[in-house]
Order: structure tokens, then sequence, then C-alpha cells
């Protein structure tokens, strides 16, 4: 089978999109007419319908290398990265003989190039915002029979991590650039982005304001440090986050 080419309308539909999400690589839809499922492969690609995909080619984790995730009962592991973020992802093989569900611990050092002792917010295709994580953390994830998960790991720098389009099935690759506005002492953060979802970023600092074009937002947050806002249907926006100088309280939802 081709790593780039799955049905979409299919049961194991997400479980196939999850794989070439990771892999790096084109994607090739080899649907019957009428039997496509639209909503999946929109979330796949930015509001202009190009391909949201990592930097390079995906590899399995150095503890797959030698073993038969099937045969010996573990979900199947494979790595990449995907603008500033390193991506992990576990797949349940889902077969007869298989356990109905897996209990899985993972750490980001299991993808190459990321720190024991850097500190990043933890992001799930499955769950949403998980929260901040140092690299040798553990975290617990579920997988049921014929189940897959993308777990995202995003550097925290300057205390804001910009997590992407979090609707889409790999959310730092709609992330064209960030960083912050020389001389405001590191105080307006901006975020360049391709459009057509949800941009979600984290901060442990308090947010003065946020704008989208220039048009002032509600900076509300939906988590404590975790704020979602719709980019719109345009190619590109700029997102605008005034923050304190120091660390403070969050805002929280009422």
């Amino acid at each position: 089978a081709d790593w780039d080419m799955f049905h979409s309308d299919h049961p194991w539909g997400r479980y196939h999109a999850l794989a070439r999400v990771i892999s790096g690589g084109p994607v090739y839809v080899s649907d019957r007419p009428g039997d496509t499922d639209f909503a999946l492969l929109k979330q796949m690609v930015a509001a202009d319908g190009q391909l949201l995909r990592c930097n390079r080619p995906a590899r399995p984790t150095r503890e797959m290398l030698f073993r038969d995730a099937l045969a010996d009962g573990v979900a199947l592991r494979a790595f990449n990265d995907s603008g500033a973020a390193g991506i992990l992802g576990l797949f349940h093989p889902g077969l007869d003989q298989g356990k109905a569900r897996l209990c899985e611990r993972v750490t980001a050092t299991e993808i190459e190039g990321l720190e024991a002792d850097a500190r990043y917010v933890a992001f799930s295709t499955e769950e949403g915002f998980l929260g901040v994580v140092r690299g040798d953390q553990a975290i617990e994830t579920t997988l049921q029979s014929r189940g897959a998960v993308l777990l995202f790991f995003v550097p925290l720098e300057s205390a804001v991590a910009a997590v992407g389009l979090v609707d889409k099935l790999n959310p730092p690759a709609a992330v064209l650039g960030t960083g912050f506005e020389r001389g405001s002492d590191r105080t307006l953060w901006r975020a360049h982005l391709r459009g057509g979802g949800r941009f979600g970023f984290f901060t442990e600092r308090q947010v003065a304001s946020v704008a989208l074009n220039g048009d002032a937002l509600d900076p509300v947050a939906a988590r404590e440090g975790w704020f979602e806002f719709d980019t719109g249907a345009e190619p590109e926006c700029m997102f605008e986050v005034r923050l304190s100088p120091d660390k403070g309280k969050f805002h929280q939802k009422a």
C-alpha cells in the first residue's frame, strides 16, 4: 500500500489521515465518486487549499526499530516535526488478535531533537490542549482499537507558544512566523498564520489585548493561559497580542 494514498470515507479513514499527516509527504485520496469525507479532508488543508505538511519524512521512534507492535501489544510510534513543534504519532494496530485498548506513556524526548529539561506546550488531535510539560515528563494516552493520535510539543519561549490551527490535523504547519516587536520590551507578540481555522496559543503571562488584522478581539482564556480565536477565511492573517512585562494572573473564563 502507498504511504500517501487512502480512502477518506472508510472506518479507518481518520486513522489513515493521521498517518498521512505525520508522513510529511503529499496526500492522494483514492475514493470512489460520491464516497468522500470532505469534513476530514478539510482538516488537512488551510483556507487556500494547501496541504498542511510536516518539515520532513516521518521516522519510527528508536524503541520501535526492532519491535513488532502488533505482536508486542503496543502502539506503533513515529515522529516528525512541523514548524517549531515536534510531533509524536501513536497508532493502535487494531487487528482482531490485538488488545481492545492500549494505555501508553510517552515523553517529548522520544522526538529526536527535543530536550529533557526544556518546557513544551502539549496538544493532542483527540483531546486538545493538554498543558505544559518538561521534555522528560510522561504523558498518558489511551487508544481504542484502530485508534490513532498525534501529540504536538511546541517549545515554550519567553512564556508564549503558538500551537497553530487547532481544528486541523497538523496545527503548527499553519504558523508562518512568530516573534516579539523590537523595542516593545517583549510585550507585543505577533503570530503570522495561514487562515481557515481556529488559532490556539498558550501564554504564562497576562494578556492585555488581542487583535486580528488590526481588529480588536476579546482576550478571554478558554482555559487558564490557553486562548483560541477564529482566523477567518483569508489565506493569511496576523495576530497581535499585548502581554504584561512579567508573568501574572491569567484571564479566566466567566
